[in-house]
């Protein structure tokens, strides 16, 4: 027999001996209202589920209904009250509500935590749990009330619960009657707490504030919650104008925990700013702090164009070249040399030379057929950042023996007396600097003790033989280094010498101790048209170097004291003829290549970011590209004879103040090869258009001065109206470095991207046939993030540019190659491949 009908059974028996000991009979339950008045009725009925009980108590109170098919109900509700224990003895007790014990809440009482609550569930008749009520509350020490929704065995915490009690009470609830007990609860012992976000302190900076030192920023970091650890913290670098934090700005890509200043923060402030995170949901990330700022960045000194001058013969002095910058305007001071010798030009077998290591070297026995080079580590007298990063020379060489016989020297009938001094005038030829006698004769014609005329006569057997010995592309020179202050020098050759030297793309020069002319022979038939057979004997060529009269150099000052600039040293000529029978030929021009002109430079002149030089054609002064190669003479580099003047201009931008490319700027500004604005301004953020770049190119590579048969005449409808701009398109496309669209336009106000200008430049570099010494190993993609994102027709060039130095990308290591032009970078762009293919220091 089942639970189920025993209880059935002994509910029936219990009924009816109930009803019995009455003296009532089964009645049905609408017979209730016939019982007597004030006397409890029960109505017992039969249905298929058991018997139902339905107690009417006496005055009428609401009556309660129970179904008989548990005993447990019969026994607890009627046979317990008062009277009906006496009527009916039912055997076995037991039973009643379910009960929960063991309360308890566990967690961690903070807002963000999540509490958990436990309790145990019991039930007499061993019934199982219901629908059990779960409620959570809070408390502050008086009052409880009820959290809405709270109603699991799970809680999370919130800002309203900061400083209260939490309570969670349960009512138990069976599966059968009766269901419900009394409710539990249990309190928390503490108060919930507010939680603490993470901090970071003391921030500080540690490291030399210097470019290219690093910087360490360190921090303590706390958390109050105990259980929280450091995941994420953020760090962020900052530069400002000063102390206080003027114009306080982040440093893009600076965000790791230490940063290398660059040249963009010479002069700045740096700081240092921490955000604390931990991987807590709950306020998870503290406070940014800051560090202190540094002391201003100090800029490191830095050298460049280093190279070697001098004559490659034992016994002659080399002496260390290279210009000295440096963004703080610090003095050079203690700047250390090493000399090295080398087999060959590669390097092969590279040592230091033992004791070499001043400005200067004196080539010993031991330097025969080596080659020789040095390198610079430019320092300066500052506490900080005082040296700058190791530079290093081409190597000269092979390093030839002392002369052991005194030069050729013979003079006219028609010169003037001869001095002592002038005996040991020096005639050689130039194989890479090495001398030999034989070459040439020199006449002078004086009037007292003013040289009025110094002629350089060729030697033809001499020549011949150092041509033939010497290497293709080399030079061929006759040199005379006492020779100082002539009004005129002149060099008398003859063409099948020439010609020979054309044969090999070989240079001749022609060098006194103050004054020199150096170009590419084969440019001389080419002007000429020469037939196969070429340059004979018979042809005579004749080089002139003249200084000019008081008139000229007036002239010239009063054009340039208009432009803010002054005049500097004597004007000089430089000119060659060719004479074929009865016909002259002056050469204007050496096609896509340049001549290179030495003038004397006045005591003093040293800057070579305040020199420049301009060239008298067709009564305009224009300017070509110059540097500084000693203390006493420059060359102006140029691919036509003309006049030359030096000049010096010191131009101001009052936007440039704080600039990353300012030195660079103004160097391009006092040479005349890029001009501010009406304003005064030189707007270095200005885009920059195709016209406005061909003037730029124009006006840096010396290109204005020449003739219209070398200029493009590309006929395009679009050319701008002013005719200087114009004249400056057409000679940009003459010289290689621009074409025109399809459609017959040149598209002038278009413009232009940076790999666009690197394209241009690296065409003129191999048109003009220019070295660019490599000076970076690392390949495009390894110097750059994005090199990828250039044009694939650009990526040869930008190759080329990046090992050759001519750019150089933004401080977050990105190139930006298709990014649109602005002034300064095409400025500082210009001014490098000027450097780097040596056309100006």
């Amino acid at each position: 027999m089942t639970n189920y009908e025993k209880k059935r059974r002994y509910t029936k028996v219990a009924y009816s001996m109930l009803a019995l000991s009455m003296g009532l009979g089964a009645v049905p339950v609408s017979a209730r209202e016939a019982l007597p008045p004030k006397a409890s009725s029960l109505a017992i009925h039969s249905s298929h589920i058991g018997l139902r009980l339905q107690h009417v108590p006496a005055g009428g109170a609401s009556s309660r209904l129970y179904r008989g098919d548990s005993l447990k109900y019969f026994k607890n509700e009627f046979l317990r009250k008062p009277g009906f224990s006496k009527l009916l003895n039912v055997i076995g007790e037991g039973g009643g509500a379910p009960t929960a014990t063991g309360v308890s809440i566990t967690g961690v009482l903070q807002v963000g935590e999540t509490l958990t609550a436990t309790y145990a569930f019991h039930d007499a008749d061993n019934d199982n749990e219901g629908a059990s009520v779960k409620q959570w509350y809070r408390y502050d020490g008086s009052i409880k009330t009820t959290i809405p929704g709270a109603t699991g065995t799970n809680y999370t915490l919130t800002s309203d619960d900061v400083g209260k009690y939490i309570v969670f009470g349960v009512t138990p609830v069976a599966d059968d009657t009766p269901t419900t007990g009394t409710e539990a609860d249990y309190t928390t012992i503490g108060m919930v707490s507010s939680p603490a976000a993470p901090t970071a302190a003391p921030v500080s900076i540690s490291g030399t504030a210097a470019v290219g030192q690093t910087l360490s920023g360190s921090y303590t970091y706390a958390d109050a919650n105990s259980g929280d650890t450091q995941s994420g913290t953020t760090f962020k670098w900052y530069r400002a104008d000063d102390g206080a934090g003027t114009n306080k700005s982040a440093i893009i890509g600076a965000t790791a925990q230490s940063y290398v200043p660059t040249f963009a923060d010479a002069g700045k402030f740096i700081t240092f700013e921490v955000t604390p995170k931990n991987a807590a949901n709950f306020l998870g990330t503290g406070t940014p702090t800051s560090s202190s700022p540094t002391l201003a960045v100090a800029a490191a000194p830095v050298a460049s164009g280093a190279s070697v001058v001098g004559t490659t013969r034992v016994g002659q002095t080399l002496s260390a070249s290279f210009a000295y910058m440096d963004a703080n305007n610090d003095p050079e001071s203690g700047s250390l040399y090493q000399w090295y010798r080398a087999d060959d030009g590669e390097g092969m077998n590279k040592n230091p030379i033992l004791g070499a290591t001043s400005a200067s070297y004196v080539l010993v026995s031991a330097d025969l057929g080596k080659y020789i080079s040095f390198t610079v580590i430019p320092k300066n007298a500052a506490l900080l950042a005082d040296t700058g990063d190791i530079r290093g020379s081409e190597a000269v060489g092979a390093v030839a023996a002392a002369i052991t016989e005194p030069a050729s020297v013979s003079y006219s009938a028609f010169s003037a007396q001869v001095s002592e001094e002038e005996s040991l005038i020096e005639v050689v030829a130039v194989k890479k600097n090495v001398e030999t006698s034989q070459a040439a004769k020199l006449n002078l014609v004086k009037d007292g003790n003013v040289i009025e005329r110094a002629d350089f006569n060729f030697e033809a057997d001499g020549v011949m033989s150092a041509l033939t010995e010497a290497s293709v592309k080399e030079t061929i020179a006759v040199r005379v280094r006492s020779l100082k202050g002539a009004e005129n020098v002149y060099g008398n050759i003859t063409g099948d010498l020439v010609q020979a030297m054309a044969d090999k793309t070989q240079r001749l020069a022609m060098i006194t101790g103050d004054v020199a002319i150096d170009f590419p022979t084969v440019s001389i038939p080419e002007q000429l048209q020469a037939g196969a057979d070429g340059m004979t004997r018979e042809t005579k060529i004749e080089l002139k170097i003249e200084k000019q009269p008081k008139a000229v150099r007036e002239a010239a000052a009063e054009w340039a004291a208009g432009q803010g600039a002054k005049v500097i040293g004597t004007s000089y000529k430089f000119s060659v003829k060719v004479q074929n029978g009865d016909k002259t030929t002056s050469i204007a021009q050496y096609g896509d290549r340049y001549a290179h002109f030495t003038l004397p430079l006045p005591e003093g002149v040293t800057d070579p970011t305040t020199l420049a030089a301009v060239m008298l054609v067709d009564g305009q002064y224009v300017p070509v590209p110059v540097r500084i190669v000693d203390q006493e003479h420059a060359v102006v580099e140029t691919p036509t004879n003309a006049t030359v003047t030096l000049v010096q201009r010191e131009r101001q931008f009052d936007d440039l103040s704080g600039h990353w490319g300012a030195q660079d700027l103004l160097f391009m500004a006092n040479k005349d090869n890029i001009a501010g604005e009406a304003d005064g301004k030189f707007n270095a953020h200005g885009n920059v258009t195709r016209g406005d770049l061909a003037t730029m190119l124009v006006q840096s590579l010396g290109l204005g001065h020449r003739t219209k048969g070398l200029s493009g005449d590309a006929g395009f409808s679009d050319l701008p109206e002013d005719a200087a701009a114009s004249e400056a398109i057409q000679l940009a496309i003459g010289a290689g470095l621009f074409k025109g669209y399809p459609d017959g336009t040149f598209a002038p106000e278009a413009l232009t991207t940076r790999e666009q200008l690197v394209a241009v430049l690296m065409r003129f570099r191999a048109n003009f046939e220019l070295e660019l010494p490599q000076v970076r190993s690392e390949s495009l993609d390894a110097s750059f993030k994005d090199a990828s994102k250039g044009a694939d027709w650009s990526k040869a060039y930008l190759e080329s540019a990046n090992k050759g130095g001519v750019i150089k990308g933004f401080e977050n290591d990105s190139l930006g190659a298709s990014r649109e032009l602005t002034r300064d970078e095409a400025a500082a762009i210009i001014r490098r491949f000027l450097q780097h293919t040596n056309l100006t220091n």
